[in-house]
């Protein structure tokens, strides 16, 4: 892709870029031109002149280094600051933007080239699920995702499949299905209906096939209707044969055993009224988006909570389910000693999934269940890495994710909760 910043590799020297009146260099050579950045006392730095790009659209920032150092890279426009994501990735909101590097006080480096780039056509596959957790076994179902463009240009067509073995589709949706043109930010929803699941835990792979290539994301349906607990509990932390409930003074959380241990649970208030389901207490989204459940098995309740306990190739952990007594919410505490070193890897926190009308507004939920109106909030915690709430009200889906980090051998802690909104504290 072509570099959008004029004069980017400093051949005209500083020509199209603003400087600090100090610290700021042209280094001229037979075989090297670079700009120095050489702070002082204070901060130095170079400013390129506006550049126009596309609102929403993603563009990759790079600088390649002369001399070694450090520095702060950062897209600015007049109502945004950005910096770059983990992979060098920034989201203009406005058309204009300028590209500045800035060496902070005792720093410097050597600056070759600076680089602005448009990462073109790209889809991805976002908010994979299914309505099976809240149909009767053997009722039909659907398995939803959506296809959103988050390149810099439009994509014109691809087609979208859904590959498995033990799902039975209604017979218009076996094949390929054909996705209209998506502009830059848009998205695309995919739905298939399934007549039948043949085995209690059915995977399944969505793939999308489009001129860049073929992106894909994997999920599973499990034959399984969260539910009530079986009597009506006297206490906050309640198990039976096979089941547990905690509760807060405002919300209960209830899990039954599985095929896949304790999975799905149902999230209700404690007067009864149900609000939608958590596929997942936690789970890590490894490189690549493969996303693997923390199924765990229960392995002593008391006043306090419930603990669980469970195992993979990269982890082992113990996670405690316990109310909230400082928000009236629940909560849950996850302690894992990992196994391998696995950069990039995120984790997700009280994953929520409901069918009821929900909107979003500030980072807290509004559901219409039944005739009441639910408001709730997330928060999470860890110490590697800060957590954001993801949200999609037309999915009915939220999450509390983590920023990518690497996963070591070692203890890694995190905690997270939803609770009432008028109650709720926010913990980053």
């Amino acid at each position: 892709m072509q570099n959008l910043i004029p004069n980017g590799s400093f051949e005209a020297g500083l020509s199209e870029w603003e400087a600090t009146p100090s610290g700021v260099t042209l280094i001229k050579t037979e075989t090297k031109r670079f700009v120095m950045l050489r702070a002082g006392s204070r901060s130095a730095a170079i400013c390129s002149d506006p550049i126009p790009v596309k609102p929403g659209a993603a563009y990759v920032v790079e600088i390649e280094r002369a001399m070694r150092g450090d520095c702060d890279i950062a897209v600015i426009s007049p109502g945004s600051l950005l910096h770059p994501d983990h992979l060098g990735e920034v989201i203009p909101t406005e058309d204009k933007v300028r590209v500045q590097l800035t060496a902070k006080p005792g720093d410097k480096v050597g600056i070759a080239k600076v680089l602005l780039t448009p990462v073109g056509e790209r889809l991805q596959i976002e908010n994979v699920r299914s309505t099976a957790g809240f149909r009767k076994t053997g009722d039909p179902f659907e398995i939803l995702c959506e296809v959103r463009n988050t390149g810099s240009k439009v994509v014109g067509s691809a087609v979208a499949r859904l590959v498995s073995t033990q799902h039975e589709l209604v017979d218009e949706h076996r094949h390929d299905v054909p996705i209209a043109a998506i502009d830059v930010g848009g998205s695309h929803r995919l739905s298939w209906p399934v007549i039948k699941q043949r085995m209690a835990l059915a995977p399944f792979t969505v793939e999308v096939e489009y001129s860049q290539g073929t992106i894909r994301a994997t999920g599973s349906t499990l034959r399984h209707l969260p539910k009530p607990p079986a009597v009506n509990p006297t206490s906050a932390v309640a198990t039976g044969r096979r089941w547990f409930s905690v509760s807060s003074r405002s919300l209960r959380l209830t899990a039954h055993e599985t095929d896949l241990d304790y999975s799905p649970a149902l999230l209700s208030t404690v007067s009864g009224t149900e609000i939608g389901i958590v596929p997942a207490l936690a789970q890590i989204v490894l490189p690549g988006g493969s996303v693997v459940p923390l199924w765990s098995k229960i392995k002593q309740s008391a006043p306090g909570g419930v603990e669980l306990t469970g195992r993979n190739e990269w982890m082992e952990w113990t996670m405690n389910v316990k109310a909230d007594v400082a928000t009236r919410g629940v909560g849950i505490e996850l302690k894992a000693m990992g196994k391998k070193r696995l950069p990039g890897v995120r984790l997700e926190l009280l994953g929520f999934q409901t069918m009821v009308p929900m909107a979003f507004a500030n980072g807290v939920a509004k559901l219409d269940v039944a005739k009441e109106s639910v408001r709730l909030a997330w928060s999470a915690s860890m110490p590697r890495a800060d957590f954001a709430l993801v949200a999609s009200a037309e999915s009915g889906l939220a999450v509390m994710r983590s920023e990518p980090f690497t996963l070591s051998p070692g203890l890694l802690r995190a905690t997270a909760s939803v609770s009432p909104a008028d109650t709720a504290i926010v913990r980053t």
